[in-house]
């Protein structure tokens, strides 16, 4: 919430909102998945300037399912939702230099006419 207060301090604009909401929305659908999906339908409608009314009401629906207990099934589910929106892991810069070594020695054979 400390990000949320940061926030508070400069103009609220609708980039900013969004960017708070992709920085925990994983945290959000943990909580409720429904909400995690709802919110940023919600975040898309909306205007520069935003309003305190819109930002007082995303803060107590954001509230409201953080205050939903996590159970063993949420946490398996988020586990099994994780994969699907981490990117590829990265890879280390020797195995990258391997990668383009090998690439630079591999024999094209041309192709015929």
């Amino acid at each position: 919430m400390e990000r949320w207060h940061q926030l508070g301090t400069s103009m609220m604009i609708v980039n900013h909102h969004a960017d708070f909401h992709a920085a925990h929305h994983l945290t959000l659908a943990a909580h409720d998945n429904e909400a995690n999906v709802a919110l940023p339908e919600s975040i898309s409608k909306l205007r520069d300037p935003l309003s305190h009314d819109a930002i007082d009401d995303y803060l107590k629906q954001f509230h409201d399912c953080l205050k939903t207990p996590l159970t063993h099934s949420d946490h398996v589910r988020m586990l099994t939702y994780l994969p699907t929106i981490i990117p590829a892991p990265i890879i280390s810069r020797d195995e990258k230099e391997r990668q383009i070594q090998r690439s630079r020695t591999t024999e094209v054979t041309p192709r015929s006419l």
